[in-house]
């Protein structure tokens, strides 16, 4: 099984630009991660995440403070593949360049 889509949740700090931010906003909060973190260890893996460990990309930016163009994002987007078939999986890519919407 494959999920695909805007999931609004930043599971990890590396998915997100400034993690230690104080005011715990939403998509960014312990309950939201935490809950990610439950559907991940329900059967699923984090493609993109599982084909770069550590490689930190974002697929949303806000329309303030020239977020864009300063890549300071979020990564909300996610491709998730259960655990049966993440072998099949041989590409998992964020194309920043490709511009359109705030995703």
């Amino acid at each position: 099984m494959v999920v695909v889509g805007d999931l609004n949740v930043a599971h990890l700090d590396i998915d997100i630009f400034n993690p230690k931010r104080t005011d715990n906003p939403r998509g960014f909060t312990k309950e939201e991660r935490s809950s990610f973190g439950k559907t991940l260890e329900s059967g699923f893996i984090d493609t993109f995440r599982h084909l770069h460990p550590e490689k930190q990309k974002f697929s949303f930016w806000s329309f303030r403070r020239n977020a864009r163009d300063r890549d300071h994002g979020w990564r909300l987007d996610y491709a998730l593949a259960s655990k049966g078939i993440i072998d099949k999986v041989i590409a998992a890519e964020i194309y920043t360049d490709i511009k359109g919407s705030d995703h």
